[in-house]
């Protein structure tokens, strides 16, 4: 079965959108073509080929400059040295300052006229193709210079059908050698492609939109052959971590959780390399390159998904933290491995083909990972690239801990529990500074900013301010599911209350002390205005809020 339309897109050859046709009536239509069209098709195939392997672009290597190189000379046999085609004195397709497309022929394959072309990431000028587009050139073309072999036209004498013939076969490895993945329906090869439950069946984004398919008539064989499946089982890692202790017994987790801070980061990389070891000891891969400590920004730096934990290593977890939901990293790793394609196992599931775009900002999942609960990986990077011997298979990765790891029963009662208070929300443009107990995991405000708080939830707005409290769905507390409203208030909570310098740094103030205290100069700004004692403005407002939490501070600034 194949796709009935042709041109579902573009013009494989001069980009133009042409109306749709039937495949087979247009085949049918190329066996019956006067010897001058398909002899211009050939020439300007073979001037395409001819700057591709000018262009000298990165991503073609030598095996595909070889290809591409012994199909145009099979297309070069094919031309009388005095043949006339419209690719000997024209550059085919030029793009100009305004990045607008210019075919210079008039196009044998669509019967477009030349002129404009429309211009997107799809079609480019040929020095600057990129896989996708060249595909879709050999594969049409192809598909027609079959048809014309199966009508073998009067004029046609045997050399030319013995080179053309050779060029369909070259076509054919030149496919094969960009590495992109065949479609098991029209054996078009494309960088996106869909695979039925089993993997035993594929179908790319052609013979997806074109819906209606129909088999082949009798005897022709245009369509590229299916693709045959890996059956190989994918290759996997096998990390043998340590389990964390009873979820009730606080003691032992933290003690768990301190010793990753330690060892957790070296447990992981070795048996990492035990894994990769094992499988250069037993050829399951050619060779590998760790990269693991030359991304040292990654390896130094720990990872978590949740903004309002305010941590930068394991010893700043307090118990508090065990028992969110959330994702903390504590090892990462990067490795390159060269998988061959005769081995006893295929690369693993889940990995993105390097040329393709991937326009997400999730992680890539995959299960080539295996990993005792609670511990998950989180993937930077999975990518594959097929070449001719082997896959190279490139992946970065964070492993880490996945929270809760500690029942919420294990953690003192909140109304015996002496608390010790830290900053919850960190939020820069919040004033209104929440606080948890970090052993109970209790939650409020601090009782000195009860009047100014209750003043903005009682008459929304301030008149002299020009700013308003911050909804709940724009602060990371409601992660936890904390209705603000209903936040108690306790005395001494906040650091002020307590003696201690201010760990909070507003973006409400561009000053250094306004950075450092802006929640608490706001909170006076607000009492000011509630004791009506002093100007409206709301400059002279905050100026005079600042004075009064500088002089009872005693602070002194120095440049």
């Amino acid at each position: 079965m194949i796709k009935k339309t042709i041109f579902l897109y573009r013009c494989p050859v001069c980009g133009a959108h042409p109306k749709k046709e039937n495949l087979v009536r247009f085949l049918d239509s190329w066996k019956k073509s006067p010897e001058d069209k398909i002899i211009n098709l050939i020439g300007i195939f073979s001037k395409t080929l001819e700057i591709l392997i000018d262009s000298k672009k990165r991503w073609i290597s030598n095996e595909m400059l070889s290809v591409f190189g012994k199909t145009r000379d099979s297309l070069r046999l094919c031309l009388s040295p005095n043949a006339n085609t419209e690719s000997n004195n024209h550059n085919l397709v030029t793009k100009n300052q305004k990045c607008v497309l210019f075919a210079h022929f008039d196009c044998p394959f669509c019967n477009s006229t030349s002129g404009k072309r429309p211009s997107d990431r799809y079609f480019n000028e040929w020095n600057d193709a990129d896989k996708l587009q060249i595909s879709n050139l050999l594969y049409e073309v192809s598909l027609v210079f079959n048809a014309v072999l199966s009508e073998k036209p009067p004029w046609a004498d045997a050399t030319f059908l013995k080179s053309l013939k050779e060029c369909l076969s070259a076509s054919r490895e030149a496919l094969e050698s960009i590495g992109l993945s065949e479609c098991s329906l029209c054996g078009r090869f494309v960088n996106s492609i869909e695979f039925d439950e089993n993997r035993n069946f594929s179908i790319c984004p052609w013979c997806r939109d074109d819906q209606q398919l129909e088999r082949l008539p009798e005897g022709m064989v245009w369509g590229m052959r299916a693709p045959k499946m890996d059956e190989r089982p994918p290759l996997i890692f096998d990390l043998q971590l340590p389990t964390p202790p009873d979820p009730h017994d606080i003691d032992k987790v933290l003690s768990f959780v301190r010793s990753l801070q330690v060892d957790g980061k070296k447990l992981i990389y070795d048996e990492f390399m035990k894994c990769v070891d094992g499988m250069k000891r037993h050829n399951f891969i050619l060779s590998f390159e760790d990269r693991s400590m030359k991304t040292s920004y990654y390896w130094d730096q720990p990872y978590n998904d949740d903004s309002h934990w305010n941590f930068n290593n394991l010893y700043e977890l307090v118990p508090a933290d065990f028992i969110k939901r959330g994702f903390y990293g504590i090892g990462f790793v990067a490795f390159d491995l060269h998988i061959p394609n005769t081995g006893e196992f295929r690369a693993p599931d889940g990995a993105i083909p390097r040329d393709r775009i991937v326009r997400t900002s999730k992680e890539h999942v995959s299960e080539f990972i295996r990993l005792n609960s609670p511990w998950k990986v989180r993937f930077r990077k999975l990518e594959i690239e097929s070449r001719t011997d082997y896959d190279f298979f490139q992946f970065n990765a964070y492993v880490g801990i996945k929270f809760p790891i500690l029942h919420e029963s294990a953690l003192p009662d909140k109304a015996t529990c002496k608390h010790e208070f830290r900053l919850l929300d960190r939020v820069g443009y919040e004033w209104r500074l929440i606080w948890e107990c970090g052993r109970c995991g209790y939650i409020c405000f601090c009782n000195c900013f009860k009047e100014a708080i209750e003043a903005k939830l009682k008459y929304k707005r301030i008149d002299c301010l020009e700013y308003d409290c911050i909804d709940l769905e724009y602060t990371n507390i409601s992660r936890n599911k904390v209705n603000i409203k209903e936040l108690p208030f306790h005395d001494n909570a906040c650091e002020l209350c307590r003696g201690l310098t201010s760990s909070h740094d507003s973006n409400t103030f561009d000053d250094d002390f306004g950075r450092k205290y802006g929640a608490y100069i706001i909170k006076r700004t607000i009492e000011l205005w509630l004791e009506g004692a002093y100007s409206k403005n709301f400059k002279l407002l905050e100026a005079e809020a600042k004075k009064q939490m500088k002089k009872v501070l005693a602070y002194t600034f120095f440049s």
